[in-house]
């Protein structure tokens, strides 16, 4: 019976003792919601910060910046670039190279010989220029990588850049410790031209599992998201609209269209297209895309031969695409 009795008391005293190991085991936590909180708020920030540089810049972040795009040399400013509100702008569009069958680069035949008669048809579609926006995506719809993409350029921008945000300071000064990995971001955007009319934002998501302690309190944090009201998408492709007609299509002159504004002014010998979406908000003002044009040589309209004279001067002129002396079509 004794023996009994010793097993009974020896058995809940083990039992007893793992009880109060599994209790200690378990760390005491806090609430986080306020640093998630700060972490959100640096988030949106950073992000906005990139959204409006890349499109001061071209759709271009420089690595000094946090971007992927390297950095210009100050001596290819005139050729690689301009500047503009003391950023380097890229350009965007450029002078054309060599030759794409009869459509010719180089002075005089530029763009083709007769221009701008095709078998007597007046013709302004041809070579006038190349195209230097970056991509949009990061992968192609067969999940293929794309280099130097406008996505992975803020994916990188703010990666590199929210830590100079959220330092914890305030935090820190309240007695918190902070232990954080890589942050690793991810961008949403619409993808399909289909979602185009109903895009109203993009979606910044922020991976980044930080440890934090408070005494013996501690706790763990990771994922964050934001929206910022912008239609990347939207504006990225009207934007190449407008690269693509300006660089193919010598009569193209930039319009604004609904609800897109755009305007241009000469900044040197080159040019600079204004872009803005009223319906993408940074800071209640549109968030503006610039488009920098390298300035080209002109398209010289072939002149026929003249059967009627002229006196020195008569007005010569192009009217409605037809070529006058003074009043009369030649």
């Amino acid at each position: 019976m004794d023996m009994f009795i010793i097993l009974i008391v020896f058995g809940f005293s083990i039992y007893l003792s793992s009880s109060v190991k599994k209790r200690v085991a378990a760390p005491e936590t806090f609430d986080t919601q306020p640093i998630v909180d700060y972490i959100s708020s640096c988030l949106e920030t950073t992000a906005i910060q990139g959204l409006s540089l890349l499109g001061q810049q071209s759709g271009h972040l420089f690595i000094s910046q946090g971007g992927i795009t390297p950095d210009p040399s100050p001596v290819s400013q005139g050729t690689d670039f301009l500047i503009y509100n003391n950023l380097y702008v890229p350009f965007t569009i450029v002078p054309p190279k060599g030759s794409v069958g009869l459509l010719i680069s180089t002075i005089p035949k530029y763009p083709f010989e007769g221009f701008p008669f095709v078998d007597d048809k007046i013709v302004f579609q041809g070579y006038y220029g190349l195209s230097r926006l970056p991509p949009l995506y990061k992968k192609t719809p067969d999940n293929k990588p794309v280099p130097n993409s406008i996505q992975e350029s803020l994916e990188s921008f703010v990666e590199n850049n929210i830590l100079d945000c959220a330092d914890f300071k305030t935090f820190k000064e309240q007695g918190y410790s902070f232990f954080p990995k890589e942050p690793n971001v991810s961008l949403i955007l619409a993808s399909n031209v289909s979602y185009f009319g109903g895009e109203s934002f993009v979606t910044f998501v922020l991976d980044w599992p930080i440890d934090i302690s408070l005494g013996e309190k501690k706790a763990q944090i990771k994922d964050f998201a934001i929206k910022i009201p912008v239609r990347l998408a939207s504006l990225y492709f009207f934007v190449k609209n407008i690269v693509d007609q300006d660089s193919s299509n010598v009569s193209f002159t930039p319009k604004s269209q609904v609800p897109f504004f755009v305007s241009s002014a000469k900044v040197g010998g080159d040019s600079v297209v204004f872009v803005k979406d009223s319906y993408s908000r940074i800071n209640d003002q549109p968030l503006e895309f610039l488009i920098a044009r390298k300035n080209r040589a002109p398209a010289l309209w072939f002149i026929p031969e003249i059967t009627q004279g002229f006196c020195v001067g008569d007005k010569i002129f192009i009217d409605n695409s037809l070529l006058k002396i003074n009043d009369l079509t030649i």
